[in-house]
């Protein structure tokens, strides 16, 4: 055990300076020996002629040998001390002493102590026990050692393991084949393997031969038979494979055997439900109207693929081509049909073939048996070396797909010569109903100016709800064109500057001046994609609202800022007006959806309904934050420019 690494690894603690710890009463001796272990290079790590300190000095300084006295200091000996020391820290233990009456010796070598010299002694005695002490106890840490990577070993892998000895007597199991053949190891040690490795053939339900038999007569390595299943002490099954191979000493004879074997029942079920998938798949393409084809490439001396034998094909491409499954397996493709070449086909399958990259595509092909030329759709897949072909007759889908573009191209005309005739209508209708209105609107001002010395109050208050009514229906008219013309047009859109719009719509209304509203500007407002009229549009509706919606004697504040949110720029316009009643907040942005219907509001009710579909004309978001009576913070939402710029 250990062999050249152990003696390797002797010959280096020899050449270094050994650690050595000297338990010895008499304080004479003690120097003596210090002096004479110097001389010898070894270092002295400690002295003491107590048994308790020098437990604690080995505890402490952990010596590689310790030079032992029986009768010392206090209550405890040396006999004591040595056996702690073996049993806390595995220290090797000569005992040097004048003392060898049989009790004594009897009680020593309950220690299991490397060495028993006997005062007086001669250095190279010593010596040579020291070394004998330090060897033997690397020899037996090696061996342990070794034993301990074994047993971790045996514990760690996944495979079971049984070994036995020349009779085929059972040695040592592994976990693995513990909880795989329902026995413990110290249960089954000494048994025959018979009894503990329950082997069955799975065809035949008899009893299987044991590959041990075979390694004990024959003295080599042998395998399971196929469909062997071990029993396990409780009745359970499992399908297993392994190997056997013989245990050698170093004159080659055999001493035992060892088995190595694991669980393969998942795996034959896998390979028997492949095998059932194969014949399975193999039905279904023979009953498959789609064509099925397997090529094996065919490369010439620079690897280029240059032709393809057929390894299958299903019925449905044999019609089609005009040939039979069996004629044409091993066949050359090029060598059936010369014309391929040039064909895309071809071309797709060498692409295929070359950069092991699928491809799909459609391809119109008269095979030998079509009437007409037909579309198919091609799936060329690899398939390990081979590549596969799966070709679908689309040609019915074709018509169809033509037909309905033909159908939507005659209801798209018929519905944009509708669209123009509603536009045109629409135009009519505006233009002949905003005509009596504004007459009504003048009228009513004629009548107001005409009754100014009438003292009848109350006629003076329904002509001014005349006109009021009237200027009300123009501006719904106005804004549902303008909502109109926003739905049919197209928004372009751009890197816009939102810094510098703003600018230009607050310097533009007269409402939005310092001296009739405290509008602030907070931070950076980014440059957005969008578009610039739409923008503008969406804007001047928010900044007239929080104008507008204020309570009666209160100066508008508006706060205008943006921040980046998961890859938008959002713009909040915030107010401190009457704010949106909570069961308005759902459907504030409907067309004609009003949350304040007092008189002294006015609006159409169209205004966010624009913003909203403006928004979404330009890819971006709109919504809305508010508490009756605590304003409102509306904000819309914009993917980022190319660059930051600051107002």
């Amino acid at each position: 055990m250990g062999g050249p690494n152990l003696r390797l690894r002797f010959k280096e603690t020899l050449m270094s300076k050994g650690r050595i710890l000297i338990v010895e009463d008499e304080a004479i001796v003690a120097e003596d020996l210090r002096r004479k272990l110097g001389r010898l290079d070894y270092e002295v790590c400690g002295l003491t002629g107590s048994g308790d300190e020098a437990v604690a000095l080995a505890r402490e300084r952990r010596p590689d040998l310790v030079l032992m006295d029986v009768r010392l200091e206090g209550e405890t000996d040396g006999v004591e001390a040595a056996q702690r020391m073996r049993l806390e820290h595995d220290l090797p233990v000569v005992y040097l002493t004048a003392h060898s009456d049989p009790a004594t010796l009897q009680r020593a070598k309950v220690t299991e102590p490397y060495g028993y010299i006997l005062k007086p002694f001669e250095t190279r005695e010593l010596e040579s026990h020291i070394q004998i002490a330090l060897y033997k106890h690397q020899a037996e840490a090696e061996v342990r050692r070794q034993r301990e990577w074994l047993q971790v070993t045996l514990r760690s892998i996944g495979d079971a393991v049984i070994t036995t000895d020349a009779a085929g007597k059972v040695t040592s199991l592994n976990p693995v084949a513990e909880a795989m053949t329902g026995w413990k190891a110290e249960e089954a040690l000494n048994r025959p393997l018979e009894e503990v490795f329950n082997i069955i053939n799975q065809a035949t339900r008899g009893p299987a031969s044991h590959p041990v038999e075979r390694v004990l007569k024959e003295g080599k390595v042998v395998g399971l038979a196929n469909h062997t299943a071990l029993i396990s002490r409780d009745g359970t099954e499992r399908a297993i494979d392994d190997s056997a191979a013989p245990i050698r000493d170093s004159q080659g004879r055999v001493l035992g055997v060892v088995m190595v074997f694991h669980d393969v029942t998942e795996k034959r079920r896998a390979a028997e439900a492949l095998r059932e998938s194969e014949e399975r798949f193999r039905v279904a393409q023979e009953l498959s109207p789609d064509g099925f084809t397997i090529l094996r490439p065919v490369r010439d001396a620079q690897a280029e693929v240059v032709d393809f034998t057929w390894v299958y094909e299903n019925d449905a491409i044999a019609r089609m081509n005009g040939t039979k499954p069996q004629a044409v397996l091993g066949r050359r493709l090029l060598e059936l049909f010369p014309g391929h070449r040039e064909t895309q086909f071809f071309k797709r399958y060498q692409q295929v073939a070359q950069t092991g990259q699928r491809c799909v595509f459609e391809e119109q092909y008269r095979g030998e048996t079509l009437p007409k030329p037909s579309w198919f759709r091609i799936a060329v897949v690899p398939l390990g070396r081979d590549i596969a072909i799966l070709a679908q007759d689309i040609t019915k889908q074709k018509e169809f797909q033509a037909e309905l573009e033909r159908l939507v191209a005659e209801r798209t005309a018929k519905l944009q010569e509708l669209v123009g005739d509603l536009e045109h209508f629409s135009y009519t209708v505006t233009h002949d109903m905003r005509a009596p209105l504004r007459a009504m609107q003048g009228f009513a001002w004629m009548m107001d100016e005409a009754c100014a010395e009438c003292p009848k109050h109350e006629a003076k208050d329904f002509l001014r709800r005349i006109g009021t009514s009237a200027a009300r229906m123009d501006l719904l008219i106005t804004d549902a064109l303008n909502y109109s013309r926003t739905v049919r047009q197209e928004l372009p859109l751009a890197p816009v500057d939102a810094a510098a719009l703003l600018r230009g719509i607050l310097d533009s209304y007269p409402e939005l001046q310092p001296s009739k509203a405290q509008i602030r500007l907070e931070g950076e407002i980014p440059l957005v994609m969008g578009n610039e009229a739409g923008l503008t549009q969406c804007f001047s509706n928010l900044l007239g609202n929080a104008v507008k919606f204020v309570k009666p004697g209160q100066r508008p504040e508006i706060c205008l800022r943006a921040e980046r949110r998961e890859g938008w720029v959002r713009i909040w316009v915030e107010d401190n007006g009457i704010g949106i009643p909570e069961v308005m907040l759902s459907r504030v942005f409907d067309l004609f959806a009003r949350g304040h219907h007092d008189e002294q509001y006015e609006g159409t009710g169209i205004g966010l309904a624009l913003v909203r579909k403006v928004m979404y004309q330009m890819g971006g978001k709109v919504g809305v934050e508010s508490e009756e009576g605590k304003g409102s913070r509306f904000w819309l939402d914009l993917k980022p420019g190319d660059t930051r710029v600051s107002h």
